[in-house]
């Protein structure tokens, strides 16, 4: 999703500033090579991860307010208790 990414781009550009002010030597003693590597592969989990754990998060969201819709329509003090709960889990 679109906000996973975009916190994928934004680590990116903070990795990236934080090798451009690293001192020359550092670059002598590791592999360009291995520096890109690590980075890219990084960086991708990390943003495979985060876009999943937005789309996750929206499917819960959603699939709750549907439930408690339903039980809402089916009996309203039912839904009504599973709504409260909802709400004091949500202070936690």
């Amino acid at each position: 999703t679109e906000g996973g990414y975009n916190a994928s781009a934004f680590m990116r550009i903070k990795i990236a500033e934080h090798l451009r002010y690293l001192p020359m030597g550092y670059f002598n003693s590791n592999s360009i090579g291995e520096i890109s590597s690590i980075t890219t592969n990084t960086m991708e989990t990390l943003g495979d991860v985060a876009a999943r754990v937005v789309m996750l998060t929206m499917q819960g969201i959603l699939e709750t307010s549907m439930i408690i819709l339903m039980l809402f329509l089916f009996d309203w003090r039912i839904g009504l208790t599973a709504a409260a709960g909802v709400y004091l889990f949500s202070l936690v």
